[in-house]
């Protein structure tokens, strides 16, 4: 069985709650975000920032002969090409405040992640 994360949406009270995962992978997993080099990351670079994550992370794949995470790749690009400006987690904050979204966030504030 595959590695799933299962979360439940309350329609009377609007808030999302976890109900369970399965954290079994059935295939090899990729390199982690410290394993990716960072000649593979210069390699990123290249990409324009339309380019789509797959196809990034195939082209590194082939290069340098790895097995590679997809959100390793999709979290590298995001860092050289941030969707919502330099400042995404604010900017996403924003971006929910401005849809009325009720949300529960922390953020890092030396590295403006969300933690």
């Amino acid at each position: 069985m595959s590695a799933f994360y299962k979360f439940i949406f309350n329609e009377k009270d609007g808030k999302m709650s976890f109900e369970k995962c399965n954290e079994n992978h059935d295939h090899p997993l990729g390199l982690s975000h410290t394993e990716v080099s960072q000649k593979m990351i210069d390699d990123i670079k290249l990409f324009n920032k339309k380019a789509r994550i797959i196809d990034i992370k195939e082209s590194l794949e082939k290069k340098y002969y790895v097995q590679l995470d997809y959100q390793v790749i999709y979290r590298e690009f995001r860092k050289l090409y941030p969707r919502f400006g330099k400042e995404d987690a604010n900017n996403l904050l924003k971006v929910l405040l401005e849809k009325n979204i009720v949300h529960s966030v922390d953020i890092d504030e030396s590295n403006n992640t969300v933690t």
